[in-house]
C-alpha cells in the first residue's frame, strides 16, 4: 500500500490536496508535488479514494471501489467527479488612448550626478514588473495561484494604446485575493497568460500559458485592475518543451520561430499566426483573443482561445535577479566603483584593469575580432547578435585571452546549452 493511499485512510474525515502534499513532504518541491499528484489521480482511476464537494479526499468503501472497477462504469465518470471544469471570472477590457509627451534634453543632462541607489531600485522594479518566467500550473492551484478570465478582447494592446482589463475582486476565489494582499506593496507585477494549454505531465492535468504578456496590478472600487502597455508576448519555455515533443519539432527550431530578439517578445499578431502555422493540431477552435472562453475541461488537451493571470513567486528566474539588485544597492559608492558596474553607473572606476593580449583561437571574422580585442581592454563589453553569428566562439576566444594571461573567467548565462558549447571549445583547445 502506498504512502499516500495510508496517510488518506488515516483521516476518516478527509484532507485536502494541499494538507496531503504538506504531509507527504511534497508542499515546496515540485518533482515530488507533480509525482504526489499523478499517484492521486491513479488512485482515483483506481476507485481506491474518492473526493467529496467539501475538495476533500476520503478513502473509497468497498463497495464503491467494486462499483468503479465494474466496466459498467466508465473511468471518465470516476474522473467527472474528482475534475470539475474550470470557470473563468468575467473581466471588461477597455482600451485607452496613450499619450504622446515630449521630452525635452538639456546641455546639463550630461553633468547631472547619477543617484547610484535611485537607479538599482529602478533597475530592481523593472525586473519585478515582468515576471514572465517558465510557467506551469495545475488544477488544484487555479484560484490560489493563477485565475482564468474570460470576456471580449483584444488580450493586447496597439502601439498607441493601454489596455486595461477590470475583473470585480467577489468573482476571483477569496484564496486568490488573498495571494494579492500578501504581496509588497510595490510588488504588483504579473503575468497575463494566453492562449492557454491543456495537456498532461506525468499523468496529472497542467495548464500553460503559450503566451505571455507583462501586466501590473492594482484594487480600484472593487475591481481587480490590470494595466498592459505593450503588446509584447514571450513565449513560455515550459509549453515549448512539451510541444516540441508532442509535435515532433525539434525543440531549437521551434524556440527560432517564436524568437523576435533577446528579451523582447512578439506582437500579439504575429505570434498567433506562428502558433496556427506551427501546431495547427494542437490548436482547438479559433485563436483571436476577442471572445475569451469561460471554462477549461482539465481531460480535453489542446490550446485553448482562453486567457488566465498568474502571480509570480519565488522560482521566477527575475525574482534572483531581484534580490541581487537589492543586495548590491547596499553597497557604498567605492565598492560599486571596483566593479564592472562603475562604467553603467557613471561612477570613476577604481578597478585595477589591466589590458590582455587578444587571442584569436578561430576562425573569428572581423566584427569577432574586434569585440574580443574589446574585451581584453575594456572594463565593460556587451556584443549582441541573432542565433548563428559566432558569439559562442567569441567568448571562447575572450576566455582564452584572459586564462593565457593568468587569469580567471566566470562564464554564465540563462541558456545551458550556450555554456556546453564555450565549454567544449575551450576543453578541445
Amino acid at each position: 500500500m502506498s504512502l499516500l493511499l495510508r496517510t488518506i485512510e488515516s483521516f476518516p474525515r478527509g484532507r485536502t490536496t494541499e494538507e496531503l502534499l504538506v504531509l507527504l513532504g511534497a508542499g515546496f518541491s515540485h518533482d515530488k508535488r507533480m509525482s504526489a499528484l499523478a499517484e492521486l489521480d491513479e488512485l482515483l482511476r483506481a476507485g481506491r479514494i474518492q473526493r467529496g464537494r467539501d475538495g476533500r479526499w476520503r478513502a473509497a468503501a468497498p463497495r464503491q471501489q467494486l462499483d468503479t472497477i465494474d466496466k459498467n462504469r466508465s473511468t471518465a465518470a470516476a474522473l467527472e467527479s474528482g475534475l470539475p471544469d474550470l470557470v473563468a471570472a468575467p473581466a471588461r477590457f477597455t482600451r485607452i488612448a496613450t499619450p504622446t509627451t515630449e521630452t525635452e534634453l538639456g546641455s546639463s543632462r550630461e553633468s547631472q550626478p547619477v543617484d547610484c541607489g535611485a537607479l538599482l531600485r529602478y533597475w530592481r522594479s523593472a525586473l519585478r514588473a515582468d515576471p514572465r518566467g517558465a510557467t506551469t500550473q495545475v488544477a488544484d492551484k487555479h484560484g490560489i495561484e493563477w485565475a482564468l478570465i474570460s470576456g471580449r478582447g483584444p488580450i493586447a494592446p496597439t502601439e498607441t494604446e493601454t489596455l486595461r482589463v477590470s475583473i470585480s475582486l467577489e468573482t476571483l476565489a477569496p484564496t486568490f485575493r488573498e495571494a494579492l494582499m500578501r504581496r509588497d506593496a510595490n510588488e504588483n507585477g504579473l503575468a497575463l497568460g494566453w492562449p492557454v494549454a491543456v495537456s498532461r505531465e506525468r499523468g496529472v492535468p497542467v495548464f500553460q500559458p503559450v503566451g505571455l504578456l507583462a501586466a501590473t496590478w492594482e484594487r480600484e472600487d472593487g475591481d481587480l485592475t490590470l494595466t498592459i502597455d505593450a503588446d509584447d508576448i514571450l513565449l513560455n519555455p515550459d509549453w515549448l518543451r512539451g510541444a516540441a515533443r508532442v509535435t515532433g519539432w525539434e525543440r531549437d527550431r521551434l524556440r527560432d520561430l517564436f524568437r523576435f530578439d533577446e528579451g523582447i517578445g512578439l506582437r500579439a499578431s504575429d505570434f498567433i499566426q506562428k502558433l496556427r502555422d506551427a501546431v495547427a493540431s494542437q490548436i482547438r477552435g479559433r485563436i483571436v483573443g476577442e471572445d475569451l472562453v469561460s471554462q477549461l475541461d482539465p481531460e480535453a488537451a489542446g490550446i485553448y482561445d482562453s486567457a488566465a493571470i498568474f502571480l509570480p513567486t519565488d522560482s521566477s528566474f527575475t525574482a534572483g535577479a531581484a534580490r541581487d539588485i537589492d543586495r548590491i544597492a547596499t553597497w557604498p559608492e567605492d565598492r560599486l566603483a571596483r566593479t564592472a558596474l562603475a562604467s553603467v553607473l557613471g561612477i570613476s572606476s577604481r578597478s585595477e584593469h589591466r589590458t590582455i593580449a587578444a587571442i584569436n583561437v578561430g576562425p573569428l571574422n572581423g566584427e569577432q575580432i574586434t569585440a574580443v580585442r574589446n574585451a581584453c581592454s575594456a572594463p565593460l563589453s556587451v556584443v549582441t547578435g541573432p542565433p548563428g553569428t559566432g558569439k559562442s566562439q567569441a567568448i571562447v576566444s575572450m576566455a582564452a585571452s584572459v586564462l593565457a594571461a593568468g587569469g580567471s573567467v566566470l562564464v554564465a548565462s540563462k541558456n545551458h546549452q550556450a555554456l556546453d558549447a564555450v565549454e567544449d571549445r575551450l576543453g578541445d583547445l
